[in-house]
């Protein structure tokens, strides 16, 4: 039996470091699971290039936690203010970004703790979960012309 090309694109290597973030206008809530199961406390940080930099020093500091310091970071794409973050990323060796539906995060959620309240710690780790459970999209950032075309 082999394996397809978007199968293999939801696979998530047990020995891979899954980092779930919940996006905002302000400030982004990051939070790890690690392979052994166990999760990072949360980690706030500002939706600009001083804020990414502090986030890529805060995730770099657990990568000996993963296998070969490879890293999955998952957004939940809901309005556009995951955009920045999403292009500063993409250019990081070392991390594969993809996006969550935000209504996967909601149910999933309710499903976990019985209670609908929102919190960015709980989603981040929400996200970070369904991660881990393959429950996620391939994230196309637009290029070239397309970039063009989507403003």
């Amino acid at each position: 039996m082999s394996i397809t090309t978007s199968q293999r694109e939801k696979f998530v290597n047990k020995g891979e470091m899954v980092v779930g973030i919940d996006v905002a206008k302000h400030t982004h809530v990051a939070r790890i699971l690690f392979p052994d199961g166990s999760e990072s406390k949360p980690f706030g940080f500002s939706n600009d290039r001083r804020g990414f930099k502090d986030f890529i020093a805060w995730i770099s500091s657990y990568k000996g936690k993963a296998e070969n310091g490879s890293i999955i970071v998952g957004l939940e794409s809901t309005g556009h203010y995951w955009e920045p973050l999403a292009f500063y990323l993409d250019g990081v060796l070392g991390i594969r970004i993809v996006q969550v539906n935000p209504k996967h995060v909601k149910k999933t959620k309710e499903v976990y703790d019985n209670s609908p309240g929102k919190t960015d710690s709980k989603d981040a780790g929400v996200i970070a979960m369904l991660i881990r459970m393959g429950r996620f999209q391939r994230l196309v950032l637009p290029r070239g012309h397309f970039a063009e075309l989507h403003c």
